[in-house]
């Protein structure tokens, strides 16, 4: 039975506790927290195994299992009959040598987590703890859950929405940032901007939706050329891109902005209210 027998055993519980509590709220890859509160249960229960289910559109998969040897991602349709009841109506069970909980995000069971041990006879106070844990699971999913939304509307908010590269505020935190480090380092810097020729003459004989794939393919054909990391190529405006070419002389520059040309030439876009 999980019982803390000892004073000495309900602290190193509670310490437990205390250290879960205060990792969840650390950033970083959520396998590594999920690792982290999982060994910890192992620990706090002298459980030999913890696993871990996810809900998703199929159902419900195993996600992750920790043993006392690792931690290792699965994808393993849950076959555990007690596992599946929790699942489906969120109520704690016990089961000899195994206590499961239900994961929770807000009003919705989004998981599942169970340990099992070779040894002892889990008890209300092994299903207590599995609970307190669960919740701690849960809490980290749903801090990962929200972080991934912040990530995921910032990058919409700097993306243009037609061509999918770079937005002018991407480009202008891009240029200052790059011109700072330039200042600092002494380093030379390079713009290059790019206007697409007689593009209203375009729009006007192939209408916006044709322009609209063209100004999508040019950008696409320009984003492969440019092949440093470091460079930020971007939809200035309109019919206009621009790329940020940090750490660049001004010949090395011109050679940039040739092989963009040189990309949209390349695409062979007709023009035929345009004399070639």
């Amino acid at each position: 039975m999980f019982q803390p027998r000892s004073d000495s055993r309900r602290q190193s519980v509670r310490d437990v506790l205390r250290e879960t509590a205060t990792l969840i709220n650390r950033s970083g890859p959520i396998e590594t927290t999920l690792d982290a509160v999982c060994s910890r249960l192992l620990k706090a229960a002298e459980a030999s195994e913890v696993t871990l289910a996810l809900a998703d559109s199929q159902g419900c998969t195993v996600r992750y299992r920790r043993s006392r040897a690792s931690f290792k991602a699965c994808d393993d349709v849950v076959d555990d009959a007690i596992a599946r009841a929790v699942l489906a109506d969120g109520v704690p069970r016990l089961d000899l040598n195994r206590a499961y909980a239900p994961l929770r995000d807000d009003n919705k069971i989004s998981g599942a987590v169970w340990m099992t041990s070779k040894r002892d006879v889990y008890d209300e106070d092994g299903l207590a703890l599995c609970e307190a844990f669960a919740g701690y699971l849960s809490l980290a999913l749903q801090k990962a859950a929200l972080r991934e939304r912040a990530r995921h509307l910032e990058e919409q908010s700097i993306t243009d929405g037609l061509t999918g590269v770079p937005n002018r505020r991407a480009f202008d935190a891009a240029l200052e940032r790059e011109w700072t480090r330039a200042i600092r380092a002494k380093k030379p810097i390079a713009i290059a901007l790019l206007d697409i020729d007689s593009f209203k003459a375009y729009n006007d004989m192939y209408g916006h939706p044709a322009g609209d794939v063209c100004l999508q393919q040019i950008a696409r054909a320009c984003k492969a050329s440019v092949v440093r990391a470091t460079d930020c190529f971007a939809r200035y405006g309109g019919e206009e891109f621009a790329v940020v070419i940090p750490d660049t002389e001004a010949r090395c520059a011109a050679k940039i902005a040739e092989r963009l040309r040189g990309a949209v030439e390349m695409l062979g876009l007709r023009h035929e209210a345009v004399p070639r």
